[in-house]
């Protein structure tokens, strides 16, 4: 998620107009509706307070995980993008819609410092008793992911940067993180660094890394799909949802605009992709022709 004022201000501006529209009237299939209302409301008590955080409102719902606060978060934002009219997904693309607020470092770290665990705090506070960062994690048992780090950074704190942030060293640092990612967090902090060029390369090939979403339902499900824009986002949904890593990358070729987009996911977790859409094959908004799914409307 991406974390900027006007990020923030792209997200409540989405949610209003998602809501005007009747959105949150439609609860998603396989969700109760206070499982559905519970959801509305962590993300109104997100939104309408400034000085209220994800973990926070999650706690008072009785969300006690963090990153499951941040899920539901996530998701909601998709589930409201999925169910609005065609103008408001056109003006408001999925990937501009899953923002966070950027809060004051002095607001940050004392609310960092009341929270039962809180890793950027844990990492922090070593850096200003001198450690490294190694140093913490072994005595900790912490990981301290490049998210973690930047915050701290923002914080004041001097942290060297990791192979994966070094330009220099980073391709290589990427296959060393994906061949030994294990938590869904180690996938995705390698993922922010993946370029468009690394994606594509590694999408082809007897040792392909990633496999694009169309790709990977042809081979799960034994299906020929054209995704449409509104089909992808549901699909990112789910995976959202289900805490599934995935990668989506945006490219303007030179000259032309038009805008190239490829979303994918690791080989390692293709059976788990195939698990989370193997219902919405059996719709009946699907077409088919001669025995295969060639559209989703």
């Amino acid at each position: 998620m991406n974390r900027s004022k006007e990020g923030f201000e792209t997200t409540q501006k989405f949610v209003r107009e998602a809501r005007e529209a009747g959105a949150q009237y439609t609860i998603p299939r396989g969700m109760t509706k206070q499982e559905w209302l519970t959801r509305i409301t962590l993300v109104d008590m997100y939104l309408a307070n400034q000085d209220e955080s994800l973990s926070s409102a999650g706690r008072a719902l009785g969300i006690n995980h963090n990153q499951s606060a941040s899920n539901k978060y996530r998701a909601t934002l998709m589930d409201y993008w999925i169910q609005s009219p065609n103008h408001i997904q056109n003006e408001f693309p999925p990937g501009s819609i899953q923002n966070i607020k950027l809060l004051p470092e002095d607001i940050s770290i004392k609310r960092a410092a009341t929270r039962e665990y809180s890793p950027a705090y844990t990492l922090y506070v070593g850096i200003q008793d001198g450690k490294t960062v190694e140093q913490i994690k072994a005595e900790t048992g912490q990981n301290f992911p490049a998210d973690t780090r930047r915050i701290v950074r923002k914080w004041g704190a001097d942290i060297p940067l990791s192979p994966l942030e070094d330009a220099r060293l980073r391709n290589e640092a990427i296959g060393l993180a994906l061949d030994t990612a294990v938590t869904p967090d180690d996938y995705r902090d390698a993922y922010q660094y993946i370029s468009w060029t690394y994606l594509t390369h590694n999408m082809v090939g007897e040792n392909a890394r990633f496999v694009a979403f169309s790709t990977a339902i042809e081979e799960v499900h034994g299906v020929s799909t054209l995704l449409k824009e509104s089909s992808a986002g549901e699909i990112e949904g789910l995976l959202v949802e289900n805490d599934i890593p995935f990668i989506v990358r945006e490219y303007m070729q030179p000259g032309r605009q038009v805008l190239n987009k490829v979303r994918a996911i690791s080989r390692d977790h293709i059976d788990l992709f195939g698990e989370v859409t193997k219902q919405t094959y059996g719709r009946s908004d699907v077409k088919i022709e001669a025995g295969k799914v060639v559209s989703i409307y």
